[in-house]
């Protein structure tokens, strides 16, 4: 991967985290849609702006859902395009995504996590993790440039995780 994907996965990840709430909500109402749901991601915005009553706090929160909602398998990307409608879109071709027929539980965004609880291997804890520095995490600190609140020692493990390392 790039640096500059690097960069962007950062700046979508500290979007995330400034908005945890927004996006857990955000990824319950896509969970309850139906499965035979097909349709642009135009289209899942404006129904989870409806079912939440409000707009998330930072304008590329939507971008990080769509993401985050696709790696989870909650939707997925069919091979077909049609226009946006939305007056400012000048009708732009978007992929339309279709609900997926599986439906794993939503993990748990943890502040100060570099990634979601539960995506890392079975039976390992962010204790047990190679990158918890006195209970924070460092790859969290590589993306966002700073250090993150301090992280419980029985969270489930993330994306990240690695053995630590043995000093002999």
């Amino acid at each position: 991967m790039s640096s500059a994907h690097d960069r962007q996965r950062a700046a979508i990840a500290v979007v995330l985290n400034n908005n945890e709430e927004w996006v857990r909500r955000a990824l319950e109402e896509i969970r309850k849609l139906d499965l035979r749901w097909e349709g642009i991601a135009e289209k899942l915005r404006l129904y989870v702006y409806s079912k939440i009553g409000r707009q998330p706090g930072h304008h590329n929160v939507w971008g990080g859902v769509i993401q985050t909602a696709k790696r989870l398998e909650l939707i997925f990307p069919l091979n077909r395009f049609e226009p946006m409608e939305l007056p400012w879109s000048n009708a732009r071709e978007s992929r339309v995504y279709r609900r997926s027929l599986t439906d794993f539980p939503l993990p748990v965004l943890h502040p100060g996590m570099a990634e979601a609880a539960g995506t890392g291997p079975a039976n390992k804890t962010c204790g047990d993790c190679g990158n918890n520095l006195k209970g924070q995490c460092w790859i969290y600190r590589q993306r966002v440039s700073a250090w993150g609140p301090h992280l419980q020692p029985d969270y489930p493990s993330c994306f990240f995780f690695r053995e630590p390392k043995n000093d002999q």
